[in-house]
């Protein structure tokens, strides 16, 4: 009997099959590249060609902001397209990130399980305990709480009396020390700034918003990346 259970795709594979988010993030970056390109240059647009008509341009002060409010279209279009999987990646980087900063292990001369988890434990989780079962269905996650402010969530899944054990969230700033909560903060951008070399799938997602960050930035500082890009063209000259 054979089993006609569809493949399940890979994240790589649903982003490369969702038409419509490619579609638009190659209309995105397009037009943030134009849109740089006039700021840049300076150059004007004379003749919009249409396909009914010609428009002849004679306000170029108006162009800048046509293109501006035109990709910041696109740019929210693209950013609910790609939220999804933006999402499937932030959860992949904060499971290695979890399991890096509440890493316990068992001490095998005493018996007893150590670890940071276990220190910052709340009343109501047993992840010391000896029984397994206790810790199996422990889970701990990471969250941002506030600007530069962090904490840990236990949630025992474990039902008892037909209710999950779910204590209030265990404030980092306040139970660590100051040199260890920094730690926190360094280990969290690590894995957060790593997830564009482990994750490949980020940096598809996030090129069109690149290319537009630097677009949008060329319009509010447009002598200054016009002055930039002289200087760098007298240095490649010479």
């Amino acid at each position: 009997m054979s089993d006609n259970t569809p493949e399940k795709l890979t994240l790589k594979q649903q982003i490369d099959g969702d038409e419509q988010l490619q579609k638009l993030g190659r209309k995105l970056s397009i037009l943030s590249l134009l849109f740089m390109g006039v700021m840049l240059t300076g150059a004007t647009i004379e003749e919009a060609n249409t396909f009914v008509f010609k428009v002849k341009v004679t306000t170029q002060e108006a162009i800048p902001a046509m293109f501006l409010l035109s990709v910041l279209y696109l740019l929210f279009r693209y950013y609910t397209y790609a939220r999804p999987y933006q999402k499937q990646i932030d959860q992949a980087w904060n499971q290695r990130l979890n399991a890096t900063l509440f890493h316990i292990y068992e001490d095998p001369e005493d018996g007893e399980w150590y670890g940071r988890a276990i220190d910052l434990q709340p009343k109501g989780i047993q992840l010391d305990s000896p029984n397994p079962n206790d810790r199996q269905y422990v889970q701990i996650q990471y969250q941002y709480t506030g600007f530069f402010l962090r904490s840990a969530k236990y949630t025992d899944y474990v039902e008892e009396h037909g209710v999950e054990v779910e204590p209030a969230p265990v404030p980092l700033w306040e139970k660590v020390s100051i040199k260890e909560y920094l730690w926190f903060l360094k280990t969290e951008a690590k894995y957060q700034l790593g997830s564009f070399v482990e994750d490949k799938e980020r940096l598809d997602l996030w090129g069109p918003y690149l290319i537009t960050g630097l677009a949008i930035l060329s319009f509010l500082f447009r002598s200054d990346f016009q002055q930039l890009v002289k200087t760098l063209v007298g240095l490649a000259l010479t």
